[in-house]
């Protein structure tokens, strides 16, 4: 089951985005890798990726900065994963444009599994959208 769908992980710690990358690889999805906020808007604009795992906690600057850069030109979908597990993050992080919100620690199938739900939210927004400006 090869889908080819690209997700970003934008993630500091080697090992969990070494985990993740894997964990995703094995079910069919190609992966890219960034380690700070910089990189992640750099690499959003330029590969154009399908989904965007992203930390919250970034050595160069919160991910919360990414993910409004991000929103100020992209709808792609984004989930964050984050240790942050307060409310007011999670309310925070949603309401400026994360499609998902994930604690660490995670279980692996779960974020498979809201992965595709974002996924498939994602291609049905760019039909709708694409259908509108068709003539009947």
């Amino acid at each position: 089951m090869e889908n080819k769908h690209v997700i970003m992980i934008v993630e500091d710690e080697d090992a969990i985005i070494e985990f993740v990358s894997v964990k995703l690889e094995l079910q069919g999805y190609r992966t890219l890798k960034a380690v700070n906020g910089q990189e992640a808007i750099s690499f959003a604009s330029s590969h154009c990726p399908d989904l965007i795992l992203l930390d919250l906690g970034l050595p160069d600057m919160d991910g919360m900065e990414v993910l409004k850069s991000i929103r100020s030109w992209s709808m792609v979908p984004v989930i964050i994963i984050s240790a942050r597990n307060e409310e007011k993050f999670i309310v925070s992080a949603l309401d400026s444009g994360a499609d998902d919100y994930i604690t660490k620690p995670f279980n692996n199938a779960i974020l498979v599994a809201r992965i595709g739900t974002a996924l498939r939210r994602g291609h049905i927004s760019k039909i709708k959208s694409s259908k509108v400006n068709q003539p009947f």
